[in-house]
């Protein structure tokens, strides 16, 4: 049982940021568009390909989205 508590910390703590604030992860992704800082290209094409990664209502919805499957995935394990 401890072991799956461990594993949903990760994906925890993503949702909770997403819900939180939404915006930080595109502002840090435009500082470094700006600074010329191509360390993360990858990171950058996807900024820029997916529209849908700059909108808060959308990252807060995922972010909604992973808690609730949290929370059927920890009801499973604890019925099961």
């Amino acid at each position: 049982m401890e072991i799956n508590l461990i594993l949903l910390i990760g994906p925890t703590i993503s949702a909770l940021l997403l819900l939180a604030v939404p915006g930080w992860q595109r502002q840090r992704i435009e500082a470094r568009m700006r600074a010329g800082d191509d360390r993360f290209l990858d990171e950058q094409w996807s900024y820029r390909s997916y529209p849908w990664l700059r909108d808060p209502t959308v990252l807060r919805g995922i972010g909604l989205t992973i808690l609730g499957l949290e929370a059927i995935y920890l009801g499973l394990v604890w019925l099961g």
